[in-house]
C-alpha cells in the first residue's frame, strides 16, 4: 500500500476531528445517544470487533 502524502493525511485528520467532536471528547452527544440502533447493528457489530483481515480478502 503506498504511502499518502503527509499533508493530505493531515488534511483527512483535520476533517475526521471537525466531523466527529465527540472523538475528542469522547461523549457522544444526546442527539445521537437517544437515537435507536440501526436494524442491521446486530449483524454487522461483529465485524466492527473482528480483528483479522480475512473479510477483506476477495
Amino acid at each position: 500500500m503506498a504511502i499518502l502524502n503527509p499533508i493530505l493525511t493531515n488534511k483527512i485528520i483535520e476533517r475526521l476531528r471537525y466531523e466527529n467532536p465527540y472523538w475528542i471528547s469522547k461523549e457522544i452527544p444526546n442527539t445521537y445517544s437517544s437515537m435507536s440502533k440501526r436494524l442491521y447493528f446486530e449483524l454487522f457489530y461483529p465485524f466492527v470487533l473482528e480483528r483479522s483481515e480475512k473479510w477483506y480478502q476477495y
